[in-house]
């Protein structure tokens, strides 16, 4: 738990931060275009702005559903396999801040269901906030409404700064260079209405070389096509690298032990600890049932099990609809692969 000097510390850090933001944003404006905004109005509104990035912190998740929680408690690293370019062979990359990335550009990152490819967005969020040099926007795109456009969406979330955007001055802002923008999850947009928000998004990206779209998707959606995005796949977990996610989401280092030990030893459990929402469901799975299954049957019979005995209808209302569809997707489709090795 955070101390609350120290949070009080923080805030007044962030909010002496981003006023140097908008005093930046006052000079680029005037000296470029002769528009001046209302640096006083602006500068009043950011601890609103602050109160904004609580909502992007804080969600609420299969383990814990009554009560949202930071999403840097349980964030573990994430890394991208890089865009193969002419000869250069791909990379994989430890991601923590945009500037991981290296060169300023727009990004699409594509992933599996039950990557943390939301939790991952959330996090670069978050870190581009403690930066202090740019202002993040971070945008759920399923929650686009039917005949709202981008540039909509995103001037009524920069209204809580009283800027009071119009098109012209919106193609400004993204050359000022003080803005990063999150999207996330294009492949949740209505079908009938990506092909519009791609169409606007490829034309905005033209203006936003300075202030970047970085973008989420499940694979093969019309953007990873586009040539305006530089799309990077996120990685599954390598390794040992489920040990640290173990740790992170039990918060037990006795109970982490105790898991990690009897998995080292199961090769089937093994294979299946490639995504953060596999380990989540294992870790709620074993803790209704401490004993590690011996076949994947036996795995999916007790997430079956703990979800239709354990969960009721409120609890399941109560959860991000991400995470809701990410548990059916991976379930389903590690079913599906079960049947497949049982007719081998």
């Amino acid at each position: 738990m955070v101390e609350p000097v120290t949070a009080a510390m923080a805030g007044t850090a962030a909010i002496k931060a981003f006023e140097n933001v908008i005093d930046d944003l006052y000079n680029f404006l005037k000296s470029r275009v002769g528009y001046t905004i209302k640096v006083r109005n602006a500068k009043r509104k950011i601890p609103t702005l602050l109160s904004r990035m609580q909502t992007v912190r804080l969600v609420k998740t299969l383990w814990q559903v009554d009560t949202a929680v930071d999403v840097e408690s349980f964030y573990c690293d994430s890394h991208v396999i890089t865009p193969r370019v002419k000869a250069k062979k791909e990379r994989r990359l430890k991601i923590d801040n945009l500037s991981d990335f290296g060169k300023v550009s727009n990004i699409v990152v594509r992933g599996i269901a039950g990557q943390g490819k939301s939790i991952f967005l959330r996090h670069l969020c978050v870190r581009e906030f403690e930066n202090g040099k740019r202002i993040p926007v971070f945008i759920e795109l399923r929650r686009i409404q039917e005949n709202e456009t981008i540039f909509e969406h995103i001037t009524r979330y920069l209204d809580i700064l009283d800027l009071q955007i119009d098109n012209e001055l919106f193609k400004h802002l993204l050359q000022s260079g003080k803005f990063v923008f999150f999207l996330d999850g294009f492949d949740e947009i209505l079908e009938e209405h990506k092909q519009r928000i791609l169409n606007e998004l490829e034309n905005l990206s033209a203006y936003s070389t300075n202030s970047p779209f970085i973008i989420t998707t499940r694979p093969k959606t019309a953007i990873e096509m586009s040539a305006c995005f530089d799309v990077y796949t996120l990685d599954d977990l390598r390794g040992t690298e489920y040990k640290t996610v173990i740790r992170k989401l039990t918060q037990s280092p006795t109970y982490a032990n105790t898991l990690i030990k009897a998995i080292s030893t199961n090769s089937i459990i093994l294979q299946l600890l490639c995504t953060p929402l596999l380990i989540t469901l294992l870790i709620i799975s074993y803790k209704s049932y401490p004993k590690l299954p011996d076949k994947l049957s036996d795995f999916y019979d007790s997430i079956f099990l703990f979800y239709l005995g354990g969960m009721t209808a409120q609890n399941l209302v109560s959860l991000v609809l991400d995470d809701v569809i990410l548990m059916i997707i991976s379930i389903e489709k590690y079913l599906t692969l079960y049947v497949l090795n049982q007719r081998k």
